[in-house]
């Protein structure tokens, strides 16, 4: 497993579901947000790690996912709430070829809103992935 196989997997998700992916960090995010109106994805690796020193390529890497979609932060509560309930599907069913592909662990997954530059709201989950040899 390395970053090429972990940007495929994500790539062809976010292309199943018929959003756009965006990979860097927040700076990165920012920026593609801005040219993006509706809903989209995003991939940040924050670091990697080896599980077994024993087991050559047993590379664990601790990745974010974001849903994101335009938000009506403290203007509309219906529109931001209806958003939230949208990506919040979208990133579980985003997250399925990765718990289902992988061996994963440490999942949490909490709420964002109020972010970027062109306001943008949704859920964000942190999980370790990683595949034994692979």
């Amino acid at each position: 497993m390395n970053l090429e196989t972990i940007l495929n997997t994500a790539n062809t998700r976010a292309t199943q579901l018929g959003l756009p992916l965006v990979f860097g960090d927040i700076a990165v995010q920012n920026v593609a947000a801005n040219d993006i109106s509706g809903d989209f994805f995003t991939l940040d690796i924050r670091r990697g790690t080896y599980r077994d020193t024993n087991v050559p390529n047993s590379v664990s890497y601790s990745i974010v996912v974001r849903c994101m979609g335009i938000s009506a932060y403290m203007r509309d509560d219906a529109i931001e709430i209806a958003t939230l309930i949208r990506t919040e599907m979208l990133l579980r069913d985003f997250l399925h070829s990765f718990i289902c592909g992988y061996e994963v662990g440490g999942v949490t997954i909490g709420k964002v809103q109020n972010e970027y530059d062109s306001i943008k709201s949704g859920w964000e989950a942190s999980l370790d992935v990683y595949k034994y040899g692979a």
